[in-house]
């Protein structure tokens, strides 16, 4: 539950506009909200409330935020927002974390954040997680929390305002403020379950990770207060010390409170009021101690990082950020500072071909290598970023000197700051955020507002403001700006990827960068990989605002393969009015669902199925199939190039995919942002080309065959992915049809025989499944148009039944791999017992619900009473095709020496469901708090088109799909104990172990 410390994404070319904007932007049910407001309480506790920053910003926030504070300094902001419906998000924002931890507490806001789960005034040690549950609520999906360097958030999502739902969800939060009980048992008990956590963190990524972290901000307190915490230290916490941080850091006027959803066109404030007002600061308040940014030595800001993938070298100039707050001045302050490194950027990428050097450039406190490398906006300057490679680093970097003085000196034409304008101006033209966001993206928007001075802005205003920002734009105040930044900042120079120079790192880097300052600017570097030397000559451009005389811009290319709007009328259509769906046949074979989905941002998703996938081929010749699940994707159509059509879905909106399943072929579309209309169009259009003007498959063929060593899993080599693929090759017990290719029988494998698996399998009749949300009479339109009017379809061959039956998975394997390659310091443990097949939905519902027992056993006994694992998982899966043929999983991540006592922990765990079953009570807590996603599930287009599909072959299931509130309900306790004594007794288990070298 720690925030986890991540690399953020670098501005790419003519992105350092659009990367300023993102830097600066970012109770359904209507009786829930609408019983009589409680008694305002007297407020019996005073303290200073901290300015939400647009209450001192000319930006205005977005309307549909409503903000508010009590007299004990908690504030609070709302929003109701219908999208989707019902569904609310909560969150509960601390401002403290990690940095404010004294030397005998490093981790314990971490812990802390732990401790909020673990007993509270309102709810006993114990008892969150299961009263979650029984109130629709998973943990780790729904409930949640981070702590991060200067952050603790509590996040939970409720699937609507339900009245006893959204009270037990505000005295949850409201015991967080000031009612954690912090038990000594509970303490004792966490540690290791944190100790196992930081175990599980451990890892190469890691290390490289925590190595940056204390070259670019050595000398502040960041290197020194990771929120992990460090086992040693912990092992020393106690009630007291526990509490002391508590009382300290806790306190009302730390606190935010969010909550964002559909609250029915109710105003939330007096709940909130009730809930929060009377909290109370608990201990003395005290002033964090900050992060120290102004110790910053910079001792070791030359450094490489030899993390593999490429190189990227950065140059930049650092120093503490300023408090700034949003407003319209600093707004054009920050932008005119961004249009000066565009400038440079511009010019930069100019110089070299890309293939050699690219540069980005950029300015702020995202986007310097602190950002970038380490997660954390802590740093501002300008920052340059050059991708190149080993033959070329010394030239880039040189390269970046001599321009960056060019620049500094000799500043730049009239003309490159008109270009950079003008690119302004494009990027100011594109669309703006979807006008109707989602209630998860506000509440982010909200967070961001907790976190810096930021004016959470509706999308057209933010662009409106950048818009007049941009309109005042001086390019003397740009260049004077970025001359004053790079004036004021520290150099850092790095070096990540191939390149590694060890201890020679501050002496080459510094040497590249000192040899091309010595240089004069009009004299041409003499360096051996001179990149200026590589450049092609280019032909001069025309001047800025000029165009060729004569010359329009080329037009848009139609699609190839664009069909006439001459819709075939169906031969059956049967309505289904309480899915929202129709049911139509065509006289050519083409049969079909289509399904309105709530919501008005064009998502669809399309699933067209053929012929009989594996079941076609006897188990020794699968490989064909899955030979041809690769050639197919690849292939050209007679009119246009593979690449040629993948570039016309994406324009569109749209992309389609192939695959290979168990019984059946299947092409897969779906919309690519929104997509609507325009998306699913085009994607029917490029189906139809597939099965009727597919092009040679020769040159597709050739391409698998050059990249089969690529594709298939080295098992000579001892990683974790090949000790599952051996591991399941066993379990497999002799069918490959469930395994992934292998290199030897993949190459006997010819192109004669590709194709004609291929012909016989997209020759056939068509089941059709549409998802969308766009209209019925639309859906139904696009597919009697494209799909529809196809020739008629040849008969479907019968099915073999027999070849549905599956050997039976082994059990009882016992394979400990011992020490291999991992990027963890943890050992993996991977248990697998044999289940059932998935092919009814009455028996995946069993395999989902079984599968959520299990991990809430994993929960309670190996991670909250054994304390080994962080964060087991079980799961389950059944085979769609294949009777017989399934799996309940268990993995966990453990402390090595700890590989025996945990596995031992996970077999009695599942032997003890296996015999004594799970309890009513268990069953309907769990059944709960999947029920409490039905409403996701309504609106997931997965769901409809797995579930729809299976109705061609099951009318039946079309009742049960409309009472989604029956869906698991009709699930028995005696069903559910039946398949775990089935399933999880002590000799169906097989065990793979492995641990890093």
């Amino acid at each position: 539950m720690t925030r986890a410390v991540h690399s953020s994404r670098c501005p790419t070319r003519r992105r350092a506009f659009a990367s300023t904007f993102a830097a600066l932007t970012l109770l359904a049910a209507p009786h829930a909200l609408a019983q009589a407001a409680p008694k305002k309480p007297a407020p019996s506790y005073v303290a200073q409330a901290p300015l939400w920053e647009h209450e001192r910003s000319d930006l205005k926030p977005d309307p549909r935020f409503h903000f508010g504070k009590f007299a004990n300094g908690l504030r609070y902001a709302w929003a109701d927002h219908a999208n989707p419906p019902r569904q609310l998000h909560l969150r509960l924002f601390v401002d403290i974390g990690s940095l404010a931890e004294q030397g005998d507490e490093v981790g314990i806001a971490h812990f802390l954040e732990h401790m909020a789960f673990n007993g509270s005034k309102s709810f006993k040690a114990g008892t969150l997680v299961p009263t979650f549950q029984s109130q629709g609520i998973r943990f780790g999906s729904d409930v949640n929390a981070h702590t991060g360097f200067d952050e603790t958030v509590y996040e939970l999502d409720l699937p609507d305002g339900d009245p006893a739902r959204l009270e037990q969800a505000l005295r949850w939060f409201r015991d967080i403020v000031d009612g954690l009980k912090l038990d000594p048992k509970e303490i004792e008990a966490e540690k290791g379950v944190v100790d196992a956590e930081e175990e599980t963190r451990r890892s190469k990524g890691q290390e490289l990770m925590l190595d940056r972290l204390a070259h670019l901000l050595d000398g502040s307190r960041y290197p020194r207060r990771l929120p992990i915490g460090e086992k040693a230290v912990r092992a020393q916490f106690d009630k007291k010390r526990v509490t002391a941080f508590y009382d300290r850091w806790y306190r009302p006027e730390r606190c935010t409170f969010l909550i964002v959803g559909d609250l029915g066109g109710q105003d939330p404030s007096a709940r909130l009021e009730a809930a929060f007002a009377s909290a109370k600061g608990r201990g003395k308040a005290a002033e964090p101690p900050g992060g120290g940014l102004d110790g910053l030595t910079f001792a070791k800001s030359l450094f490489t990082d030899p993390s593999g993938g490429g190189l990227t070298l950065y140059v930049a100039k650092g120093h503490a950020p300023d408090d700034l707050g949003d407003d319209a001045r600093t707004r054009l302050a920050t932008l005119e500072l961004a249009i000066a490194c565009d400038v440079l950027e511009e010019r930069m990428n100019q110089i070299v071909p890309r293939t050699y050097v690219t540069a980005s450039v950029a300015s702020g406190a995202r986007f310097h290598p602190a950002a970038d490398l380490v997660g954390q906006p802590v740093m501002e300057g300008i920052s340059l970023r050059l991708s190149t490679n080993l033959n070329h680093w010394a030239g880039a970097m040189q390269m970046a000197e001599r321009e960056v003085r060019r620049f500094l000196e000799r500043g730049a034409a009239d003309g490159e700051w008109q270009e950079a304008r003008e690119r302004l101006a494009d990027e100011l033209k594109e669309p703006t955020a979807s006008p109707n966001p989602t209630s998860a993206a506000l509440i982010e928007q909200l967070l961001e507002a907790c976190r810096g001075r930021a004016v959470p802005m509706d999308a057209a205003a933010e662009r409106a403001a950048w818009r007049t920002a941009a309109a005042a734009l001086d390019p003397a105040r740009a260049f004077a700006a970025f001359i004053a930044e790079w004036k004021r900042g520290q150099l850092v120079l790095a070096a990540l990827g191939d390149l590694d120079l060890r201890d020679s790192a501050r002496e080459m880097l510094e040497d590249a960068w000192k040899t091309s300052a010595a240089s004069n600017l009009d004299v041409k570097p003499i360096v051996r990989d001179d990149l200026s030397a590589l450049a092609p000559k280019k032909e001069k451009k025309p001047a800025a605002g000029t165009t060729t005389a004569g010359v329009a811009p080329p037009a848009a290319a139609p699609f190839a393969y664009a069909l006439p709007d001459t819709p075939a009328a169906p031969s059956a259509t049967v309505e289904l009015p309480a899915l929202r769906a129709r049911r139509i046949e065509f006289r050519n074979g083409v049969r079909a669902f289509v399904r309105q989905l709530e919501g008005g941002n064009g998502r669809f998703h399309v699933e067209a199925s053929l012929g009989h996938g594996l079941l076609r081929l006897e188990s020794e010749a699968c490989d064909v199939a899955k030979v041809a699940e690769r050639v197919l994707p690849d292939a050209a159509l007679k009119k246009l190039k593979r690449a040629e059509l993948e570039a016309a879905l994406a324009t569109a909106g749209g992309d389609l995919d192939f695959s290979v399943g168990g019984d059946r072929c299947v092409f897969n579309g779906r919309a690519q942002g929104g997509g609507g209309e325009a998306g699913l169009r085009c994607v029917l259009e490029a189906l139809v080309a597939t099965l009727t003007d597919g092009g040679d498959r020769a040159a597709a063929f050739a391409k698998f065959q050059k990249e089969l060593p690529a594709l298939i899993v080295d098992t000579d080599r001892p990683t974790w992915g090949s000790a599952r693929l051996l591991f399941d090759r066993a379990l497999a017990n002799g069918d490959r049809r469930r395994l992934p290719l292998e290199r030897e029988t993949a190459t006997r494998v010819t192109l004669d025989a590709v194709s004609e698996f291929l012909d016989a399998e997209l020759a056939g009749p068509i089941d059709v499944v549409i998802v969308a949300e766009l209209p019925l009479d639309a859906l139904v339109k696009q597919l009697a148009s494209t799909l529809g009017t196809l020739p008629p379809r040849a008969p479907a061959t019968p099915l073999v039944e027999s070849r549905r039956a599956a050997p039976p998975m082994k059990s009882g394997l016992d394979d400990p791999r011992g020490a291999i390659d991992l990027d963890t310091q943890v050992a993996l443990l991977h248990v697998v017992y044999g289940a059932t097949d998935a092919i009814s939905a009455a028996a995946e519902r069993r395999i989902e619900l079984l599968a959520d027992i299990v991990n809430d056993r994993l929960r309670s006994e190996i991670r909250e009473k054994l304390g080994t694992t962080y964060s087991p998982n079980g799961s389950a899966w059944g085979d769609p095709a294949f009777t017989g043929r399934g799996r309940v999983e268990l993995d966990l991540r453990v402390d090595p020496a700890k590989v025996p006592v945990t596995k031992e922990a996970c077999l009695v765990a599942m032997e003890t469901l296996a015999r004594s079953g799970a309890s009513q009570g268990e069953l309907d807590r769990l059944r709960a708090a999947r029920l409490g996603t039905l409403d996701a599930m309504a609106r997931d287009p997965a769901f409809w088109v797995h579930q729809l599909h299976r109705c061609f072959a099951t009318p039946a299931l079309q009742t049960e799909l409309a009472d989604l509130k029956q869906w698991y309900g009709s699930v028995t306790l005696a069903e559910i104990n039946a398949l775990a004594k089935q399933s999880l007794t002590r000799e169906k288990a097989s065990v793979l172990a492995v641990r890093p070298r």
